[in-house]
């Protein structure tokens, strides 16, 4: 597990994280990630879908298994960075009409056009576990 920091400070798959910049430890419980996986847990509301009980929804403290090495397609859920910022997000990537975009489950947020290289995608969401669940 790294801090949304650390996320944001992904430079390039060989940057790969030391052990020392991990925060805690995470199992992965579906499939394999590969050697530049790392895990974040879920800061606010932009990926908590307003429908109750809707199965596809983040809410706060959930942990995500991201994996930089895998490619994302649209509709997948992935971790972007605002290269000139350093901050990093975490969306559903979408392409609609020869554009990409990053949008959040919760409408009270804005969808975000990709203006690459400005913002680019650093991995793609292989696991997610709510309360230690799958």
């Amino acid at each position: 597990m790294i801090s949304w920091v650390k996320a944001g400070n992904w430079a390039d798959i060989e940057d790969a994280f030391l052990a020392e910049d991990a925060e805690s430890w995470v199992d992965v419980y579906r499939g394999s990630v590969g050697k530049h996986a790392f895990a974040l847990r879920v800061e606010g509301d932009s990926m908590t879908s307003p429908i109750p009980g809707d199965r596809l929804s983040f809410p706060e403290g959930t942990i995500l298994i991201v994996d930089p090495d895998r490619e994302a397609k649209p509709g997948d859920f992935v971790i972007a960075k605002d290269v000139i910022t350093q901050q990093a997000t975490f969306k559903r990537l979408m392409y609609d009409a020869g554009r990409w975009f990053l949008r959040p489950l919760n409408p009270a947020y804005q969808t975000q056009e990709i203006d690459d290289p400005g913002v680019r995608v650093i991995g793609r969401v292989m696991e997610f576990q709510i309360n230690h669940k799958l």
